[in-house]
């Protein structure tokens, strides 16, 4: 620059051609001017003349320093632009400025990096905003405060999973036995297997297991490894080697898919559905772990093509979650739902916050993501903490109406973390709440305890609008500080790296000494010694002592929360025998994050259909790049490396899909209009018939937006999960032509129902052979349909004890081992497994919803050609769905089972219907007299009753063998008070506890029958010659006035007082806004819908006669009797609900 000070500078302009803006100058926008000129005074005679500085109303340069040497002194002036700088940054740059100058004047020998910027005000400053220093329970472990909380609140509810639920008594009890267990099991030499705080694998679905087996983990002494079961076989081998994990809890379902053969060390598996640790202790263990300990390692993403082990210490994990729960006030009343993932890190605090407080924990069913689903879980649960990555936050928003964000109503705090919040997202949604919900920005690596800052945007909604949203300041506990590259201390507004200390620190990297000791470093920061992590993110201070997150140093990506390294990724495709160079980018556009893979092959048909394949089976699917673009070479920098900012943008045309030309086109109208809204979703050009949505870049957060256009465009509903398994164009838009003609058929609910017309049989279904097995001792393979239900269990037992046949199940299920496990939770659940039964069931997995039952035609066949008889009690039975929703399992269902009986040869069909089928304005309801179709305003679930049961009386008016059963309401076992907590009575007796108030039920009665009597005199009759062709109530001869509910909850503890219909109404809905899972709550529009003058007006309810002449002819000889439901009874059934936790504690 000095050499060529004299070229001109319009010269250089035109030399470069740079760029031209009206908002800047060429080529530079910053200049330092020093004036080392020595200015000699102007004397002139008869004149005094002074220097006059003069004001510069624009500046020239973005910012500009000026420097002048007068008098010995150097005398500094800064102009800036004010539309870039704000006037305390200039001044904290001048401070910085003056101090570095001062340290050169000191020390001009120090090394340029070595020298300090800080101000004397700006160190005390940094030190205050990491005083973070708070009390925790730093003694404890983190099992110790759940023991803790469950001996204090042992009937709370701790978790619920698909209808299942625990208390904390049972979640701390069947966590001991298994700890006992664990704490037992011996190596083949007759050493503890379990020693020294060992790592135990853990890779599990979600379920009820996933949280009783991590715990049980704990309480043995070990730390847990969360692994996925639906990676890919080489990363699971990995981490179970790299581990070294003598043991692996898993499922039975699993068992198989993971790579225990090939691994080098001993590791036993346990399937904890298939462990029976009933006859071990309950008690708590004594001797573990202690808060320096390791509670869990997670593995990352790495560099070198296989992730890395994180080490987390209890202490860490205790501080985080004690910071959680006391700085949001997290209580026994909240519910946290787990969205992410159960290997993600920020799951773990989701999982241990509410279990030491006394909250409860909900895990979502889904196997795959789906925001409807979990926003009627969010709805229905009253779920009020939600924890997530952005990503998975925004589908849940979607289409940003009023209607969707009343169903999150009940959120008290929403906490994103693992990558920025785009606030544009949520601003609708936040402005709807008007700050009832809070959202939380929190910041941290895995290799931190997952949070170490946190940000909380209450006041101030609309500011972030136009920023990033700041990751906050340090929690109870953490330090941040933010390091040049020599990890010198940067002032407040300077980029640098984040580093962290503090408690969360974890134990570094398994196996790799070398990474932990370049990332855990000790430095000397304010005199004192100090250990960090170095994150490699860029970040810095705002004035306010909030920090702003910048991006990455390196080359590692967070997306939809979580963390890949882009080297992993390159050195795995680096494997492949046909890549020449290849580079891996995060390309980002319109909000939506995909990696791209770039690479040079000599392969003149390169596939990147076979590429993604091979790809699949060595990372998970979340690092399998959206685009493969082949180059002719990669472009570089003049240094020779890589130039990531010249690689071109992702375009469809420059994607070789398939090795050849063939592209064939979008063909009928909705496979055009969809190949639209796919194009605008996945920002990609053309669209083929046959391309993959998922293989285009789409993900589970793509398919809600895609639902929600279809929606929008088509006009139609799909179902997420049918999405998911017809991923290609054609598939979908088969699929999507399938719903709009079942639309067009049945129209909306709101249409008139033809029930009549609805109530057609195939022509084809006759009996084709006039022989067929009935009696117990002909039968030898039955098929039950609603086995994993509350009256299918029974019937289940029922037919075991009585007849000795093979008792196949139809459960839906991913396979027949997913349903066996289903099948004997749900037996053990109602304490009706026991060993004799295994080998005579077996598993059908299927669906009522599908043709052919879910099977293909030769397992249909199969099937028809083994089975004796069908016990056909499986339905949906939502009384808020309309019949348009119910019909598939429920009629479809029940058609296509009349097909099996009469396919091949003759079987006997058991159809388990419903007394809601009978008008409720019929006073005498007879076995013998046709049913009146249903009207119009009735339940969906009794229109599809009621046409089912047509079908099957149609069936039997053909010469089919059937049978026809309509109990009343079924409930508990009356010996030991067991109940259903599923269905409507339960719901009503628990919303009049909660309200302390019901209806004024006057002189009503109930019909209330106990499971046991339907399912043995259900069976029983069917066995009998007599019965075919027959319609049975099972009823009981002594109906249950309804005010006795009342008397027994009195006397239990439970003060409830009748109030008129109106008034009870009025004090329902009211109450409905306010307390948290009120029972009937999600019935309130059904309620509403009455009219409540016309409630009162209409006198005396119809007290309704059951007849049950043909049931009790049919039960004369068998010793079966339906027992009164007494008040001894009802009070068994109410101790039962309340030892359970299903009833609150009475008074």
């Amino acid at each position: 620059a000095y050499a060529h000070q004299d070229i001109p500078f319009e010269m250089l302009v035109e030399k470069l051609q740079p760029t031209r803006s009206l908002s800047h100058s060429p080529l530079f926008q910053v200049m330092f001017v020093l004036q080392n000129t020595e200015m000699n005074e102007l004397d002139l005679p008869g004149l005094d003349i002074a220097a006059m500085e003069m004001e510069h109303a624009v500046a020239k340069f973005d910012l500009t320093l000026n420097v002048a040497e007068q008098d010995g002194q150097l005398h500094c002036s800064w102009a800036y632009a004010t539309d870039l700088f704000a006037d305390d940054s200039i001044q904290r740059m001048a401070g910085h400025f003056e101090t570095l100058l001062n340290a050169i004047v000191d020390n001009p020998q120090q090394a340029i990096g070595q020298l300090p910027m800080l101000t004397a005000q700006e160190t005390l400053q940094l030190q205050a905003w990491n005083d973070t220093a708070t009390g925790y329970p730093k003694n404890r472990t983190i099992i110790d405060l759940f023991e803790q909380q469950a001996a204090a609140t042992p009937d709370n509810l701790a978790v619920v999973f698909d209808g299942q639920s625990l208390s904390y008594r049972q979640l701390n009890d069947e966590a001991n036995q298994l700890a006992h267990y664990l704490s037992g099991l011996k190596t083949e030499t007759g050493a503890p297997l379990l020693a020294d705080n060992p790592l135990i694998a853990i890779a599990v679905e979600r379920s009820l297991d996933m949280i009783v087996g991590l715990l049980a983990i704990l309480k043995a002494g070990g730390a847990y490894v969360p692994v996925d079961p639906h990676y890919p076989a080489v990363r699971i081998r990995h981490m179970l080697k790299d581990s070294q994990a003598p043991l692996l809890l898993t499922q039975s379902r699993l068992q198989a898919q993971l790579p225990l053969a090939e691994l080098k060390h001993d590791c036993m598996a346990l399937c904890l559905d298939e462990l029976d640790v009933s006859g071990q202790p309950a008690e708590n263990l004594t001797g573990r772990s202690g808060p320096e300990d390791l509670a869990y390692v997670i593995y990352t993403s790495g560099s070198t093509g296989m992730p890395k082990g994180a080490g987390v210490f209890h202490k860490g994990v205790t501080n985080l979650v004690h910071w959680f729960t006391t700085k949001f006030q997290l209580n026994s009343r909240d519910r946290v739902l787990i969205v992410s993932p159960f290997s993600f890190d920020l799951t773990q605090k989701n999982i241990f916050a509410p279990l030491i407080i006394g909250g409860q924990l909900h895990l979502p069913t889904s196997t795959h993501y789906d925001p409807n689903h979990l926003c009627k879980i969010v709805e229905e649960q009253k779920i009020t903490w939600l924890n997530c990555a952005p990503s998975a936050f925004y589908p849940l928003l979607e289409p940003n109406d009023e209607h969707r964000f009343l169903k999150l109503a009940s959120l008290r705090y929403l906490f994103l973390g693992g990558e920025a919040i785009v606030f544009s997202r949520l601003k609708a949604w936040l402005d709807f709440t008007d700050g009832r919900t809070k959202l939380v920005n929190g910041y941290g690596p895995t290799e931190c305890t997952a949070i170490c800052a946190a940000y909380l945007l209450e006041h101030d909604r609309e500011a972030p609008s136009s920023r990033t949203i700041p990751i906050g300041k340090p929690i109870y506990n953490c330090k941040v500080f933010i390091l040049d590259k020599n990890l010198a201390l940067l002032p407040i507004g300077v980029p640098g790296e984040l580093c962290i200390a503090g408690i969360g620190i974890g134990s570094g990297y398994l196996n790799r000494p070398e990474l932990t000791a370049e990332k855990f470093v000790e430095i000397e920061l304010f005199g004192k010694s100090v250990p960090i992590y170095r994150t490699g993110d860029l970040a810095k201070w705002l004035p306010d002592g909030n920090l702003e997150y910048l991006g990455r140093i390196d080359h590692q990506i967070k997306l939809r929360g979580f963390r890949i390294e882009l080297g992993e990724i390159d050195a795995v495709l680096g494997q492949h025998p046909d890549i020449q160079q290849v580079v891996t980018n995060l390309y980002e556009a319109d909000g939506d994050k995909r990696i791209v893979a770039y690479l040079t092959t000599a392969q003149d048909n390169f596939s990147s259909d076979e590429l993604r394949n091979w790809l699949k089976a060595k990372l998970p699917d979340y690092m399998v790049p959206s685009h493969f673009m082949v180059l002719d070479s990669l472009p570089l920098t003049p240094n020779g490396k890589i130039d990531r900012k010249a690689l071109p943008a992702p375009e469809r045309k420059l994607e070789m899909l398939s090795g050849n030309d063939e592209y064939p086109a979008a063909q009928t109208a909705t496979e055009q209009a969809l190949a639209e809204v796919w194009q605008n979703i996945l920002n990609v050009g053309r669209i083929g018939r046959h391309d993959n949505f998922f293989e285009l870049g789409g993900h589970s957060l793509l398919l809600a937006q895609l639902i929600h256009r279809i929606e929008a465009d088509l006009k139609v509903q799909p179902v997420m999960r049918e999405l998911f398994s017809a991923p290609t164009l054609s598939t979908q838009a088969a699929y999507l032509d399938a719903c709009l003609l079942t639309q067009k058929n049945e129209g909306t609910s709101s249409q008139t129902i033809d029930f009549a017309a609805e109530s057609r049989l195939d022509p084809a279904i006759l009996p084709p052979t006039a022989d067929f097995a009935l009696s117990a001792e002909d039968l030898r393979t039955v098929l039950i349909t609603g086995a994993s239900g509350f009256l299918g269990a029974y019937l289940v037992d029922e037919l075991a004890r009585q007849t000795t046949a093979a008792l196949y199940c139809l459960v839906r299920a991913d396979d027949a081992d997913h349903g066996r496990q289903r099948l004997q939770k749900n037996l053990e659940r109602h304490g009706l497994w026991r060993e004799s039964l295994a080998p005579r069931l077996h598993v059908v997995a299927g669906d009522l919803e599908q043709p052919r039952l879910g099977l293909s035609t030769a397992e249909f066949n199969s099937l028809a050609e083994r089975i004796d008889a069908i016990y056909h009690s499986g339905a949906h039975d939502n009384f808020l769905y309309p019949y348009a929703m119910l019909k598939a399992a429920n009629v479809d269902g029940t058609h296509e089972l009349l097909r099996l009986a009469g396919l091949i040869r003759t079987k006997p069909l058991h159809f388990v219907s419903t007394l809601s089928v009978v008008s409720p304005q019929v006073e005498q309801v007879l076995e013998k007299d046709p049913l009146t179709p249903p009207e119009q305003t009735s339940t969906g679930y009794a229109g599809s009753k009621w046409v089912a049961e047509q079908l099957v009386q149609l069936a039997g008016r053909r010469g089919m063998p059937v049978t026809i059963h309509r109990p009343a309401q079924i409930i508990g076992i009356s010996g030991t008070g067991f109940s259903h907590v599923d269905d409507a009575w339960f719901r009503r007796l628990l919303n009049d506890i909660q309200l302390g108030v019901s209806p004024d039920h006057g002189n009503d009665v109930e019909n209330l029958v106990p499971v046991g009597f339907v399912s043995r005199a259900l069976v029983y009759l069917s066995l009998q010659q007599a019965s075919l062709g027959k319609v049975f109530h099972l009823a009981n001869p002594s109906p249950t006035p309804k005010s006795v509910y009342q008397e027994v909850l009195c006397k239990t503890g439970y003060p409830i007082a009748p109030l008129p219909f109106a008034q009870w109404l009025e004090r329902f809905t009211e109450a409905s806004k306010t307390v948290p899972d009120l029972a009937l709550a999600p019935l309130l529009p059904l309620f509403s819908g009455h009219n409540a003058e016309n409630h009162e007006s209409a006198g005396p309810s119809v007290q309704r006669r059951i007849d049950s002449g043909n049931t009790t002819a049919g039960l004369a000889s068998s010793g079966i009797g339906c027992p009164r439901v007494s008040h001894e009874v009802l009070h068994a059934y109410f101790a039962y609900l309340i030892g359970k936790g299903h009833f609150p504690p009475p008074q």
